[in-house]
């Protein structure tokens, strides 16, 4: 049986920082289980992007806008440009999860108008959100993007293309 539990997504200045509710996160909700619903085309409207700050951290906002709801695993991966093709960069990527104390769900679901912003990524490989005062060296300078994945494992979302400098 599958169990849904509503969650509400805030946006974090930092982690440990001040946090506010943020409207457009609204529309979602957790699964405890990999169960899906989705059909065998890719889903609609899933629009993964991210915004860069000055200090190299990037906030990763996933919105749902197409006409079906969309279960996503709660992982974001991320790929990085390398001669003209995609590359998984291993072992980096966020959570989508309210904020830093709160688990990571299996799934999100997001309704029509749904979106999520986690806490922000700190460009870092591993354990690169939520400050943990580990050694995970930073990725170098490059074009990156975030990709979102249906729980069923099926279809891949891929983000617009961000880019890192150092």
């Amino acid at each position: 049986m599958r169990r849904i539990i509503p969650l509400v997504f805030l946006a974090h200045a930092a982690c440990g920082g001040e946090s506010r509710a943020n409207p457009e996160t609204t529309g979602t909700r957790t699964t405890a289980s990999n169960e899906s619903t989705e059909s065998a085309s890719p889903p609609e409207g899933v629009v993964v992007r991210a915004e860069a700050f000055a200090n190299g951290d990037v906030l990763a906002i996933v919105e749902a806008n197409g006409e079906a709801s969309v279960n996503l695993r709660g992982r974001l991966s991320v790929d990085k440009l390398v001669n003209d093709d995609w590359t998984a960069v291993d072992g980096a990527g966020l959570d989508v999860r309210a904020d830093c104390e709160s688990p990571a769900p299996e799934c999100v679901s997001l309704v029509r108008g749904g979106g999520l912003r986690p806490p922000r990524w700190n460009a870092r490989s591993r354990g690169g959100q939520c400050d943990r005062g580990g050694t995970d060296a930073p990725l170098p300078s490059g074009r990156y993007r975030f990709v979102a994945t249906t729980c069923d494992g099926v279809h891949r979302i891929e983000g617009v293309p961000f880019d890192i400098t150092r």
